[in-house]
């Protein structure tokens, strides 16, 4: 759906939601969009920079999620919408996770008293349906 060929992006779904008069159109994201860095004490908002350049062993990742961003914020004739999601939980979903972690089969970070941004399955869920219930 979303690529960067030659520094031009093309696109799948925007001009079809046009042709069927959409006046929106909703992207998921999620908070790995900010990357993969240690940010110290700053602490994250949506004024930081999205998907920054520079770390090439992330980059191809970035990319999609950067150009994915852009594509819908700068949609002419669209109103573009970006959920940029946390770390999922919830029961059915993440049972085999914490299974794992209680284990010790997945490394546990360090997270130096910093807040993870978790988001339950049934509101993330929720979320596009109730931004396209909001009256334009």
């Amino acid at each position: 759906m979303f690529t960067s060929e030659g520094g031009q992006l093309s696109h799948g779904l925007l001009e079809p939601a046009r042709a069927v008069g959409a006046r929106r159109v909703i992207a998921e994201s999620m908070v790995f969009g900010y990357g993969y860095g240690d940010f110290g004490d700053h602490v994250l908002t949506e004024d930081d920079a999205f998907a920054p350049t520079g770390d090439t062993a992330v980059e191809p990742h970035l990319e999609g999620m950067r150009v994915k961003e852009e594509l819908m914020l700068n949609a002419d004739g669209l109103e573009g919408i970006s959920l940029r999601y946390g770390l999922f939980y919830s029961a059915g979903g993440t049972e085999a996770i914490a299974e794992m972690l209680g284990k010790r089969q997945l490394p546990v970070v360090n997270e130096h008293g910093r807040v993870l941004p978790w988001i339950n399955l049934a509101d993330a869920g929720a979320a596009p349906t109730s931004r396209y219930r909001t009256p334009i």
